[in-house]
């Protein structure tokens, strides 16, 4: 049963020695919390210019920025992923869609406790992870796994498939790997459980390998998955900060714009750190 230990052990050294920090080899998406307890942790006129205008802000370059929900998804072309977030409240969130594969993942967002600025909202995270497909249905939470109907405990080592889908648990209360044909694999890891208690933990959702997806795939994570990327006028303008314009199209569906980007650092796998490219998603006009 350590065939998830390993797996994941292999994916830190792999990219670890490509990079010499952990980045993702596909899309995943990353929920952070927003105080010091996380120790798990192109051209112009292609911009959008049919948005609404916004408001005048000067990007700031913020290591280990925290807020609300924060994603991360790798784009083909691009070597580092983008990282953008989208505020919420406690509700459910499509992650990925694809009718073609009939699999539909989704979160349920739990606010966090504790005390924040005056006027701002609660921070965000994930509590709960559904994922369905045409006969299989998980449920991930904090507390729990059910798989199929079938109610795993996070720290016993499980390993258990049923109608092309499969799921593993490495038995210490952390990671947990879906498997679904044909070639998608999940990780979700398990967040502050032993700080917090089963009710004020949070997920973690990681997609490691996206092969397989059709081209009508969607959802807050989906429909980066067809994207392709490309990165121009890219320049160092201090130390720490980075800036450039990233160019993201989508033949299928003629989709094509240009938005203003800067480099930043974010928490990834194993405790590590991965620079990102951070993107205003709603400059791109979904």
């Amino acid at each position: 049963m350590m065939k998830l230990y390993l797996s994941i052990l292999l994916l830190f050294y792999l990219m670890n020695a490509k990079y010499n920090f952990v980045t993702p080899v596909t899309s995943m998406t990353v929920v952070k919390p927003g105080n010091k307890e996380d120790v798990d942790e192109g051209a112009a006129d292609e911009s959008a210019h049919d948005c609404p205008p916004p408001a005048p802000t000067v990007p700031v370059y913020k290591p280990f920025f925290f807020g609300d929900p924060h994603f991360m998804v790798k784009l083909k072309n691009v070597t580092f992923p983008i990282c953008y977030e989208i505020p919420t409240k406690a509700e459910l969130m499509t992650l990925i869609y694809d009718p073609v594969l009939q699999i539909n993942v989704t979160a349920k967002m739990i606010e966090g406790r504790g005390s924040y600025k005056a006027g701002h909202p609660n921070i965000t995270y994930i509590g709960k992870i559904y994922i369905r497909t045409a006969d299989v249905e998980i449920m991930i939470a904090t507390h729990e796994i059910v798989f199929d109907g079938k109610r795993l405990i996070w720290k016993r080592v499980t390993d258990i498939a049923f109608s092309g889908a499969s799921c593993e648990v490495n038995g210490k209360g952390i990671f947990v790997q879906i498997k679904i044909s044909p070639g998608l694999t999940f990780l979700i890891r398990r967040n502050l459980y032993n700080y917090m208690g089963p009710k004020y933990g949070y997920l973690t959702f990681f997609l490691l390998n996206d092969k397989g997806f059709s081209p009508k795939v969607s959802g807050v994570i989906g429909r980066f998955i067809p994207m392709k990327g490309h990165l121009m006028k890219q320049h160092k303008i201090s130390e720490d900060k980075t800036e450039a314009m990233l160019k993201l199209t989508e033949p299928r569906k003629h989709y094509k714009r240009s938005v203003h980007t800067f480099l930043q650092i974010m928490p990834g796998l194993m405790s590590a750190v991965i620079p990102c490219w951070k993107i205003d998603i709603d400059k791109l006009c979904f």
